[in-house]
C-alpha cells in the first residue's frame, strides 16, 4: 500500500507533467519579406490535435509542425472548422509544396517528398502574400 503522502505527490507530479506538455511554444518566422507568429507543435499528441476545435486563426499567424525526422507527411481536417492552407518544408526549411485544406474534410493531403516541417495558415495566406514553393522559412525568434 502506498502512503497517502506519496499518493498525493504522485498525483501532483502527473498533473504538473500534463500541464507542462499542454503549453505551446510561440515564435516568429519569416518567409521572404513576410513575418508570421506561429505556435510550434513537436509532440505526437499536439500534432494529432493541431487546430481542431478552434474557431479562428489570427491574421498572419499559424501553426508550425516540427517532426523528429524527414518523412512523408499526411494531414486531414477532421474536427477542424478553419479553412487552411498548408506548406510542406524540407529539413533546410525550403517550401516544397502548398495545398489547401477545407473544414471537416476527411480526405488526407500528403507531402510529395519527405519533409521535416508543415506550416498551417489561414486559407489563401500563401497566395495573398506571394509565397510559393522554393522560398525559405527563417526562424526569427
Amino acid at each position: 500500500m502506498i502512503p497517502p503522502q506519496k499518493q498525493c505527490c504522485s498525483v501532483i507530479l502527473v498533473w504538473l507533467l500534463c500541464l507542462a506538455t499542454s503549453f505551446s511554444e510561440n515564435i516568429s518566422i519569416r518567409i521572404g519579406d513576410k513575418t508570421l507568429q506561429v505556435e510550434v507543435v513537436r509532440s505526437n499528441r499536439s500534432r494529432k490535435k493541431g487546430l481542431q476545435g478552434r474557431k479562428f486563426l489570427k491574421e498572419n499567424s499559424g501553426m508550425l509542425f516540427i517532426f523528429n525526422r524527414p518523412q512523408i507527411l499526411q494531414f486531414w481536417m477532421k474536427k477542424t472548422r478553419i479553412p487552411l492552407s498548408i506548406a510542406f518544408l524540407d529539413e533546410e526549411k525550403k517550401i516544397l509544396q502548398i495545398e489547401d485544406l477545407f473544414p471537416y474534410d476527411l480526405k488526407s493531403v500528403k507531402s510529395k517528398e519527405k519533409c521535416l516541417y508543415a506550416l498551417e495558415v489561414n486559407l489563401g495566406w500563401f497566395k495573398k502574400n506571394q509565397v510559393k514553393p522554393g522560398l525559405m522559412m527563417e526562424f526569427t525568434s
